[in-house]
């Protein structure tokens, strides 16, 4: 800690004055605070809301081990945290890797109670890789989407799933001091009002289909084939889906480049930005709601433990976050609170707590009386995988 600003780019400290004025000069491992001294008093709120999901999807997924031999939900742990420590540093420290001029800084977290990275990195986003992730695998594992049709539309539905959890929390964050963006990123030009539709895109719902994709192609089939992966095997295949979904998010965001750079402009880098995000929405809702409809008529519907608990437990947290982000926002002028927060897209929020109810009504309870909570060995389980 020689250098009180670390290895941050100077313009993180101006960003971070909009949360309560802090630089980088936390501990390069990690820094713990009180938790009654952080800025808002929904933090430590939010905190245990995303750990306790993290470990109970760390449980859930050692009882699917255990009890079915399946290995994927831990897989889907693994390689998601592994894409968090190869993809979370660049973010933090574009200016070390020489991205300052391409990317810049995108955003800011804000201190909570443990902090890796300089206070970069706070222990509940870790967490949040695990949780959200499960949430949405859950929901597209029990109805089968993968097996009915395809890799492809098994990823789509993820991407889906994962995005509508994610977007509640996503689109409430920066009201609540909870991060800041930079709107002067290169990676930024394009905003729903207080979040960039570029993070919307890639990273609540590209990057996870591609964690998807991957975690179906290198655990999924064998696993369902009835030769789960074990060992060197599963290790190696899970580092491979966490690198799977940073080369699938670095592609279609290169290809969102080309057309910026082929003389589009911000207006072509948002409609891109917005059909890809659409071919995410429309094509997973399709595939889920259908596989589900498909699943009850054959009474092979499934329900998720995991998605009953946690789904229904992370909607009723964030319908109080977002109760509590009422009044600031009736308030507020010009899209900004009087505290100088930025408001979240209302009706854009409201889609996705409703595309999430749906999904959790789906994943969390089944098609039909007496349907088993998470069966390990049925029709699904066994079926052979269709596609790519």
């Amino acid at each position: 800690m020689s250098d009180s600003r670390g290895p941050c780019p100077e313009v993180a400290n101006e960003i971070t004055r909009e949360l309560g004025g802090f630089d980088c000069s936390g501990a390069p491992l990690v820094e713990v605070r009180n938790p009654a001294d952080l800025t808002h008093w929904t933090m430590p709120l939010l905190e245990v809301v995303i750990l306790a999901g993290a470990v109970f999807a760390l449980w859930y997924a050692v009882r699917r081990l255990r009890q079915h031999g399946d290995p994927t939900n831990l897989a889907l742990m693994f390689g998601g945290l592994f894409y968090l420590t190869v993809n979370e540093p660049v973010l933090y420290f574009p200016n070390k890797f020489g991205l300052m001029d391409d990317v810049g800084l995108n955003f800011v977290h804000n201190v909570f109670t443990v902090q890796f990275m300089y206070d970069r990195l706070p222990l509940y986003i870790s967490a949040l890789y695990i949780a959200l992730p499960m949430l949405a695998y859950e929901a597209v594992r029990v109805t089968g989407v993968f097996q009915r049709y395809g890799l492809v539309a098994g990823a789509l539905a993820v991407g889906f799933v994962h995005s509508a959890y994610y977007e509640i929390f996503d689109t409430l964050g920066p009201q609540l001091s909870w991060w800041a963006w930079n709107r002067d990123a290169p990676s930024n030009s394009v905003f729903l009002d207080a979040v960039p539709v570029g993070s919307i895109t890639l990273y609540s719902a590209v990057s996870v289909a591609g964690l998807a994709y991957g975690l179906g192609l290198l655990v999924g089939r064998p696993t369902w084939a009835g030769r789960p992966p074990r060992g060197i095997r599963l290790v190696l295949g899970t580092l491979a889906v966490g690198v799977f979904a940073l080369v699938v998010m670095l592609s279609v965001g290169a290809f969102e480049r080309v057309v910026r750079g082929l003389g589009g402009g911000d207006d072509a880098y948002a409609v891109v930005l917005y059909v890809e995000l659409a071919i995410v929405w429309v094509g997973g809702a399709i595939a889920l709601v259908a596989s589900w409809r498909a699943a009850r008529r054959e009474g092979t519907a499934e329900a998720s433990l995991y998605s009953r608990v946690y789904g229904w437990s992370f909607l009723a947290a964030f319908a109080f976050f977002w109760a509590v982000s009422i009044p600031s926002r009736l308030d507020a002028e010009g899209g900004t609170t009087n505290q100088g927060t930025e408001l979240g897209n209302l009706p854009f929020a409201t889609l996705c707590f409703v595309a999430a109810i749906g999904v959790t009504v789906i994943a969390g309870h089944g098609g039909r009386r007496g349907a088993a909570d998470d069966p390990g060995s049925n029709s699904l389980a066994e079926a052979s995988v269709t596609g790519a």
